[in-house]
């Protein structure tokens, strides 16, 4: 990995920025995806255009979304807020334009109907006619669609229950001074690439005409999907209700995702949680194959595989970054990096289209585009670490919770910083003579050059500026919590398509 100082930063992107005024800036503009400024321009025009849909006044705690694969449009999004009813609601939304109903001068999306669950909704995902359902005390519940007729019922068809040696984590304390608590939650539920409906239906049915499947010819198919409870991840086979095939413990500390490679079905699992350390699953030694110590200075919340690069791997946490990490490398540490959110970073999804596209939502209310370039920087982030600091500069506004702790003990005033920041680096030494990290000022100091994305654009804001043409400039209601890839193309267009909902705040959810 190369080193680079402030000097060699600011070189590099005039040279990426030939021929502007102002290269520093639009450098700047294009790390934290913001609009970039050129004189006597009123209007923009850029490729990413918003929709928004308002479910219902009263729904403040949208927290998963999961897209059909084989009806084009439906969306399915899932709420844990108890209504007056006493249930919890599962929307299911209609996008006209995959429909092939487009009237272009209608609304783009429409309510479908409204399913009424006795139990909370954390995490979706939806395959052919089976929708998962991820709840709390580690249930995980499967659903049906299947068309019948005119009608889609809505069926229960199996019941998933953590084992009770894993619930037993429930029944000791759940804060343990040091440690994240535990809770009962499903924090992730995810179908195999290559679980198929059918074949899951063709085994429930054994006595039936239809011919039980062997294993052994149907290869390129499977039933299986996983849940993510406490610290472990569960490996479960649909047609067995009473325990999982295979559960993997991956670390003393919670997890909070995991996901499958699509290039590796029913076989390799990326997972991460408050340990802030990325574990590579193989599911057939059932035991961590690669590891990525101190991936973030955070709890981890997503990481997801490439859908196009098999050794690509995205991971975004608490500190606000999502890191790309190339798992052929010797050393796991990350080879480019995306720091143009100001909040925790929720979810991830790359592009199903175009490789060096992915998608983030933020706790600060924004969803964002990114291109990864080679020409890009992760400006903020780079020339914070690589440049001298004395106790009189003033702070940049990007700095992250435990990076302000280091300043601020660093200046003598962090007796007001609130815990556990407080906690975070008790063993550093700081003198008049050493920045923050302990470096001489006398030194020029260096930071890793990692490779940056620009910001394609987004949706939300908390703030005005400039508009672009065609963008919806509402505010978000809260946290951005998922995003997701459809896959299928809008009428009339073929670039990516991301559906978005919003949690928390006084405005209207949306999708």
């Amino acid at each position: 990995m190369v080193q680079i100082t402030v000097k060699e930063l600011g070189h590099k992107i005039e040279r990426a920025h030939k021929g502007q005024n102002t290269p520093l800036l639009n450098g700047l503009c294009e790390d934290l995806a913001l609009p970039a400024l050129a004189k006597d321009t009123k209007e923009r025009v850029k490729d990413l255009r918003t929709h928004i849909y308002n479910v219902v006044n009263e729904e403040n705690y949208l927290t998963s979304l999961a897209v059909s694969q084989d009806d084009p449009g439906w969306i399915a999004m899932g709420s844990a807020q108890r209504k007056k009813d006493g249930k919890f609601y599962l929307y299911f939304i209609l996008d006209v334009t995959a429909a092939q109903m487009v009237n272009e001068t209608g609304p783009r999306f429409k309510l479908l109907r409204i399913e009424k669950l006795d139990i909370p909704i954390y995490s979706l995902d939806w395959s052919g006619p089976h929708l998962l359902v991820g709840s709390n005390h580690g249930l995980v519940r499967l659903y049906t669609l299947r068309q019948k007729e005119d009608k889609r019922p809505f069926v229960l068809a199996a019941e998933y229950k953590a084992p009770a040696d894993q619930m037993a984590y429930m029944d000791g304390p759940l804060y343990v001074q040091g440690e994240y608590p535990m809770n009962s939650r499903i924090q992730r539920v995810q179908f195999a690439y290559n679980y198929s409906a059918d074949y899951v239906y063709r085994r429930w049915q054994p006595l039936g005409d239809i011919p039980v499947p062997d294993r052994r010819d149907t290869p390129d198919v499977c039933s299986q999907f996983l849940s993510v409870f406490c610290n472990r991840v569960n490996i479960w086979d649909a047609v067995a209700e009473d325990a999982p095939s295979s559960s993997i413990k991956v670390h003393p500390s919670r997890l909070n995702c995991a996901s499958w490679s699509p290039h590796a079905p029913c076989t390799l699992i990326v997972a991460g949680g408050c340990a802030k350390t990325l574990h590579i699953i193989d599911t057939r030694a059932n035991r961590t194959v690669w590891t990525a110590s101190e991936a973030h200075s955070r709890p981890i919340r997503d990481a997801k595989f490439s859908t196009f690069i098999p050794y690509w791997l995205a991971s975004g946490g608490e500190d606000g970054v999502v890191n790309i990490f190339d798992i052929r490398a010797t050393n796991h540490a990350a080879v480019a990096k995306i720091s143009g959110h100001e909040g925790v970073i929720e979810s991830i999804s790359w592009s199903n289209m175009r490789p060096e596209n992915l998608a983030t939502t933020s706790a600060d209310g924004t969803f964002r585009m990114w291109m990864l370039c080679k020409d890009a920087v992760p400006v903020s982030d780079t020339f914070y670490r690589a440049r001298k600091w004395t106790k009189d500069d003033t702070p940049p506004a990007f700095l992250r919770p435990d990076e302000r702790y280091i300043r601020q003990n660093w200046c003598g005033n962090a007796k007001d910083l609130i815990v556990p920041w407080a906690e975070a680096h008790p063993n550093y030494y700081y003198d008049d003579y050493d920045d923050p990290w302990g470096r001489s000022l006398d030194l020029e100091p260096q930071t890793m050059l990692l490779m940056g994305a620009i910001g394609v654009g987004g949706w939300g804001r908390t703030d005005k500026g400039p508009v672009y043409i065609g963008e919806d400039v509402e505010k978000s209601k809260g946290p951005v919590v998922e995003a997701l890839c459809t896959e299928y193309p809008s009428r009339g267009q073929r670039h990516h398509q991301i559906s978005i909902h919003i949690r928390q705040g006084p405005r209207p959810d949306c999708a």
